[in-house]
């Protein structure tokens, strides 16, 4: 009798483990959300900063402006939000709190400071910042759509890289420290960055050691580990030549031979560069 009963609740225990592998595989293939690790969502699973990633148009108090976002290539919860039409700073710093909220914590950019936050709505998104300088303070609140392409203003950044013809999603300017820093940044993680030293006026600005004029910077691959080429190591060449600039335009063009920074035997060649972007 009691072999009967071992018997028994041994089966009904098989019975049960049965069921539960069942659904456990029905929540696996079902749930989405609950079956994701941290920082990712839906069902397949995402990263956050894959889901929200791309170009966007931020109206708001501050003015118009295009923002790209792309991910971080050191934080799984982290993205960076790249600022067209914004002088002084290209991008800021962002991390995810939940699959929602983000926070931009307290970060540097030039002559002061700015920290702020957001979240991820069903049109888009939504972030607001302050910003504290030597001069005083102000506060932005922007409300992002996704952009169908085209930039502002009818600003351009193109090139030809290693044969391959590359597009800009988005222009920035800066001014740093007597340099004037033209970007351009795309959506696959290329971003080309153009360096000139001093007052900019219409001419030609080397990149070859002993007179550096200008520096050009090529970076690749937000999502594939970040590879840095640039025309400071031996063995670079290159120019910028600008043709025509205004208080409030610049345009030009640029082409090079960068070399990758940590392995200085592999090369990109850039021609045919040109912009046209909104100072």
């Amino acid at each position: 009798m009691d072999t009967m009963i071992q018997l028994g609740v041994k089966n009904r225990l098989l019975r049960v483990v049965a069921c539960l592998l069942i659904v456990q595989s029905f929540v696996s293939c079902n749930t989405g959300d609950s079956d994701c690790e941290q920082w990712y969502s839906g069902n397949p699973c995402m990263s956050l900063t894959e889901q929200i990633q791309g170009l966007y148009q931020a109206s708001g108090n501050c003015g118009t402006i295009n923002i790209l976002v792309a991910p971080s290539d050191s934080l799984m919860n982290g993205f960076r939000i790249f600022l067209g039409g914004v002088s002084s700073q290209t991008f800021i710093w962002a991390e995810f709190t939940n699959d929602t909220d983000f926070v931009f914590p307290l970060q540097f950019i030039q002559g002061g400071t700015i920290e702020g936050g957001g979240r991820v709505t069903a049109d888009g998104l939504t972030y607001n910042y302050n910003a504290g300088t030597s001069g005083g303070g102000f506060g932005c609140t922007f409300n992002c759509t996704p952009s169908d392409g085209g930039m502002l203003n009818g600003d351009s950044f193109d090139a030809t890289i290693d044969g391959a013809r590359w597009e800009a999603d988005l222009a920035i300017d800066s001014y740093v420290s007597n340099y004037t820093s033209l970007v351009g940044v795309s959506t696959d993680g290329t971003l080309i960055d153009l360096l000139i030293n001093g007052e900019v006026t219409v001419g030609n600005y080397s990149t070859i050691e002993g007179e550096a004029e200008a520096q050009i910077s090529l970076r690749t691959g937000f999502n594939d580990g970040e590879q840095y080429f640039s025309t400071w190591p031996q063995g670079s060449s290159g120019q910028v030549v600008i043709t025509s600039v205004s208080p409030s335009r610049i345009t030009g063009t640029f082409s090079c031979t960068v070399v990758n920074e940590s392995s200085p035997g592999i090369t990109k060649t850039i021609t045919s560069g040109g912009f046209d972007v909104t100072l």
